[in-house]
């Protein structure tokens, strides 16, 4: 059997993730004026969103290690094991 390649995930080559990059802080500027009355005022929450998008997925903001749990473990321990998912 062979070992699995790690292949990491590269956002910032996505399309929509340049977009976000390039624009997001313009939008940001021009909300009041252009869509506050249309859409109301701009949540300070969407920013914190739209950054933690942004730092997802560089390795300079850290990582998550995830811990592979062996079938055995998990029937033992309560879980049902489904061909595509673990089920509590």
């Amino acid at each position: 059997m062979s070992q699995a390649v790690y292949r990491p995930r590269e956002p910032q080559k996505s399309s929509y993730y340049q977009c976000v990059q390039d624009h997001f802080e313009a939008f940001e500027q021009v909300y009041e004026e252009r869509f506050e009355r249309q859409y109301g005022f701009f949540r300070p929450y969407a920013s914190h969103v739209i950054y933690r998008y942004l730092d997802c997925g560089d390795l300079h903001n850290g990582f998550a290690r995830v811990r592979s749990w062996s079938q055995s473990w998990l029937r033992r321990n309560g879980f049902e094991i489904n061909r595509s998912k673990v089920q509590v």
